[in-house]
């Protein structure tokens, strides 16, 4: 979206801090980087952790 000097464009905090905030996953969560070499066990830690981290941030942007 564009803005004009009739309708500016609002960015909210999101979207100011998505655009902030592009860390690739397998740098936040070295584990991921690791999938094909785990157990299944292991896999579903890894994920798990990972998308509970993930929620929690989701979370905090929703407050």
């Amino acid at each position: 979206m564009h803005s004009s000097p009739d309708h500016p464009v609002k960015e909210s905090a999101v979207d100011v801090e998505h655009e902030t905030n592009r860390t690739p996953l397998e740098e936040r969560f070295p584990a991921l980087a690791q999938l094909d070499a785990m157990s299944d066990e292991q896999r579903i830690e890894a994920l798990g952790g990972a998308l509970d981290a993930l929620r929690r941030e989701l979370d905090e942007i929703g407050k």
